[in-house]
């Protein structure tokens, strides 16, 4: 028996019987439909909630999901549930599942989720199990789950577990104490409204400009792939929720198109609905005849984009970050020391984004063309490379901030 989440819905299979059942699911974060402060749950619900006593009036197996750490830096907890068919079997029916997460930090917060799945036609001699599964996302600390799955009969499956994050990889050396003890529901949207982040005093905030690079590393890709899309908006996301940076400036841009796709100067926030929105309209796989004919269009149009990065119009940055996946050209892309006369002196900081370096060992683009100046570069492959990364970033930045003040003294 195999369960895969499809759109959706989680297609179930037995193996045996050549059975193929959809159980279509949509999650919903609860807490956001509060009356008057409180959850209103059918009793029965909360009962279940509250008693922490296993059930198994529908014969299930809970399997909790050790919590791992994504790019955004919160963790991906969830559950695996195991149900054979001979318990759904039937006209077809309706499984409920609510589970509630409570952070032990004494606030009294708790979140509800509930998970919807409609229950086709079932033989009786279906044999196997269906999977079904559910995942949420939450920040540093120690949780407690109550989780419980019902039918149309009323019968319940119930077990209850805690989780702890706080120990499975060290980010105290980064500041995003807001995340702590967080909880929320994931979302295939990659590119939502930011949450607000309390910044610093306006008088120690940074202005940050981030080039960003919107381009798959194999050629024979059309797009970025879900997957390393997702994770490079997590990775801008937690730059932008550093609370030493006030202001941003973004240039995002495509070298297939050899085109810049989204700019944002001087905002006090990121706009990632406006980002997102840019990415979509990325033209996969259709490259202008002029650019065909010019060997050379690619490597003029990185050499523009860097030296505009770096030009005195920018003076006003007090960090750089260029992001994004790996980017091998044919050409070779460079700065002539004539190039730099006129560029501001701003610390800069490349994330490449490599989640396979072996697959792609050629040397990066724009590392190549960079080599003469004084960055920082740093290999993206985990959420354990971006949180290095950051706290390296942030140290050398405090560093020249108190240096510069000195001096100014």
């Amino acid at each position: 028996m195999s369960g895969l989440h499809y759109g959706g819905c989680l297609l179930a299979v037995s193996l045996l019987s050549q059975a193929f059942v959809s159980l279509c699911v949509g999650q919903e974060l609860m807490r956001s439909k509060l009356i008057d402060g409180q959850i209103h749950l059918i009793g029965s619900d909360r009962a279940v909630l509250n008693a922490g006593e296993v059930r198994t009036d529908i014969p299930c197996r809970v399997t909790p999901s050790q919590p791992k750490l994504g790019f955004d830096l919160r963790f991906l907890a969830g559950y695996r549930v195991s149900v054979p068919f001979r318990s759904l079997a039937g006209d077809g029916g309706r499984l409920r599942i609510l589970f509630r997460v409570r952070p032990l930090d004494g606030s009294g917060h708790e979140y509800y989720f509930l998970d919807r799945y409609k229950v086709p036609e079932i033989a009786s001699a279906t044999v196997g199990n269906a999977i079904l599964g559910g995942s949420y996302s939450v920040g540093p600390g120690s949780y407690k789950v109550d989780w419980m799955m019902s039918n149309n009969e009323g019968e319940v499956c119930a077990d209850n577990w805690q989780i702890e994050t706080s120990n499975i990889v060290d980010i105290s050396g980064l500041t995003h104490k807001s995340i702590a003890y967080a909880v929320s529901s994931l979302t295939p949207d990659f590119f939502t409204e930011a949450v607000p982040t309390r910044r610093l005093a306006p008088g120690h905030l940074m202005h940050l400009g981030v080039l960003m690079n919107f381009t798959p590393t194999d050629p024979r890709d059309i797009r970025l792939r879900s997957y390393d899309l997702e994770n490079l908006a997590s990775i801008l996301r937690t730059i932008s929720r550093e609370p030493q940076f006030g202001t941003f400036d973004l240039t995002a841009f495509n070298m297939q198109e050899e085109r810049v796709i989204f700019e944002q100067d001087s905002s006090p926030r990121i706009d990632f609905p406006a980002l997102g929105k840019a990415v979509e309209k990325i033209e996969a796989g259709t490259v202008d005849f002029g650019q065909l004919a010019d060997k050379t269009s690619s490597v003029r149009f990185l050499e523009s984009l860097l030296k505009r990065s770096f030009r005195s119009k920018k003076s006003g940055l007090d960090a750089l970050i260029i992001l994004g996946p790996k980017l091998v050209l044919e050409q070779h892309v460079s700065f002539k020391k004539s190039d730099q006369e006129n560029d501001c002196n701003v610390p800069t900081f490349y994330f490449v984004y490599d989640p396979t370096p072996s697959a792609y060992p050629w040397s990066d683009s724009i590392s190549e063309a960079l080599k003469s100046r004084n960055i920082f570069e740093y290999g993206i492959t985990s959420p354990k490379d971006l949180t290095s990364a950051m706290r390296d970033m942030m140290r050398r930045l405090r560093n020249d901030s108190l240096e510069v003040h000195m001096l100014g003294k």
